[in-house]
């Protein structure tokens, strides 16, 4: 799995950003999870959202949080 697919952004048309921490089993805070968050942030800093969702997979948001 790349850095990349390790956390989500999605634009939603009424202006929402949905960022999905996408690292299996357990969504650890692991350096480079941590790091692709940093870039995300950078790119909603970058063009805003009127509002951001911050979301995990099913069974739990993030191991670490």
């Amino acid at each position: 799995m790349s850095n990349q697919d390790l956390v989500l952004l999605e634009r939603l048309e009424n202006g929402t950003a949905v960022v999905t921490l996408n690292s299996p089993k357990v969504n650890a805070l692991s350096t480079q999870l941590l790091g692709r968050l940093l870039e995300v942030a950078e790119e909603l800093t970058a063009t805003p959202a009127g509002a951001v969702v911050i979301t995990g997979g099913d069974r739990l948001f993030a191991a670490g949080a």
